[in-house]
């Protein structure tokens, strides 16, 4: 029996973590990795300021002699090479409203839910929010077309406020075809994980 997964809200705090970022371009099927993305990623924090990720200057050019650098891909053994990309990345930090905890959405659990405030306003829904959740096949946008990830072409129909996870529920089903597979109900805050998703 599949567990549920019980939502949870995060607000934006307007910080920032920065962090030393390589990469190699998903492009190059020649060197495939066994994490998330399917391509070498390798983070390391170096600070946290205030401001807008798309907004937030790196501070001056980090030489490549700096020993924070990552020299390795976090999902698996592949050594970055010099031609690999070198880039400083900006990420928002946010706050669960139940425990406190701070996090960036890359580090966030299952359940968690927050305001993609990015998207043009024809994608909010009747409360100004966009609202996405995270799942174990990937991030859910709720208020998004449901044509692209349920067993329904019709737009999903959400009620509640997000910003009180208990109160929200989604009609119809989510539905990652995957890999991996993922069916569930949004009802009172809860994702009702059915049998045909894939164990995670």
């Amino acid at each position: 029996m599949q567990p549920k997964i019980t939502c949870f809200w995060l607000e934006d705090t307007g910080k920032v973590l920065r962090q030393f970022r390589r990469y190699r371009s998903s492009a190059d099927k020649n060197s495939p990795c066994r994490g998330r993305y399917g391509y070498h990623n390798g983070h390391a924090p170096f600070d946290v300021v205030q401001g807008e990720p798309n907004r937030v200057i790196s501070g001056g050019a980090m030489p490549k002699t700096d020993p924070r650098w990552p020299t390795k891909c976090d999902a698996c053994d592949y050594i970055f090479q010099p031609d690999d990309a070198w880039q400083i990345s900006p990420t928002s930090i946010y706050r669960r409203t139940d425990t406190g905890e701070e996090m960036t959405l890359r580090d966030a659990p299952f359940g968690a839910m927050w305001d993609a405030w990015w998207f043009d306003e024809h994608r909010k829904g009747p409360d100004g929010l966009h609202l996405m959740i995270k799942t174990p096949a990937g991030e859910w946008s709720v208020d998004g077309p449901a044509a692209f990830g349920s067993n329904s072409r019709e737009p999903w129909k959400r009620a509640g406020d997000p910003r009180t996870p208990g109160s929200v529920s989604a009609q119809p089903s989510i539905l990652f075809n995957g890999p991996p597979c993922f069916h569930a109900w949004l009802t009172n805050g809860e994702l009702h994980v059915l049998p045909d998703s894939a164990p995670f």
